[in-house]
């Protein structure tokens, strides 16, 4: 039987837009509602089948919070890719919103830089409560700005834990991007 292949994913971003919870729900499939923070950083693994073999992604969640902003740096080395969250929704302006994503951006490329890195906005859900079309779509136009800024390969995706909306399509993406096979599916 073949190995399979290993790749570790820093996850990042705030504190509270759903990194922990993402992880619950494609690990465990179940959407957990209560917040626990994050303290310095959580180790996961979960393993897909594909059409090339397994990948296993060691998925690296750090915490969101400023008082442990200078913490996850250390865990990024050796990172294969990133995928950094954020929550539209939040209470934060959409200039806040950008600029926080893409001080998290910077602090995974200057310690692994020239990785793959998904761009997810998280909590999709919950668009139709929010009523936020207009804050959705500036945050689209603010996120293509610094998608276009990144000097590494990215993607864009909206998901939603709570209606299991899209969780695959980051590691999809990544599993892509490092092994070079565009027709690689998770089976």
């Amino acid at each position: 039987m073949e190995q399979a292949q290993r790749i570790k994913v820093a996850l990042v971003g705030e504190g509270g837009v759903g990194k922990t919870v993402f992880l619950t729900q494609i690990i465990e499939g179940c959407f957990e509602r209560r917040y626990m923070a994050t303290t310095g950083v959580e180790t996961r693994s979960l393993e897909f089948s594909t059409n090339y073999g397994s990948i296993i992604f060691d998925v690296w969640d750090t915490a969101g919070q400023e008082k442990f902003r200078g913490v996850p740096e250390a865990y990024f080395n050796g990172s294969h890719a990133c995928i950094a969250m954020f929550d539209v929704g939040s209470v934060f302006s959409i200039r806040n919103i950008i600029g926080n994503l893409k001080k998290w951006i910077g602090d995974y490329t200057r310690v692994s830089p020239a990785t793959p890195i998904a761009i997810c906005r998280t909590k999709t859900d919950m668009d139709g409560v929010l009523n936020n079309d207009v804050r959705t779509n500036d945050t689209r136009t603010g996120v293509n700005r610094l998608r276009g800024k990144l000097a590494t390969a990215n993607t864009f995706c909206e998901i939603s834990t709570r209606n299991q909306e899209n969780c695959s399509e980051p590691f999809l993406w990544i599993a892509r991007e490092i092994t070079g096979h565009a027709d690689l599916v998770f089976i």
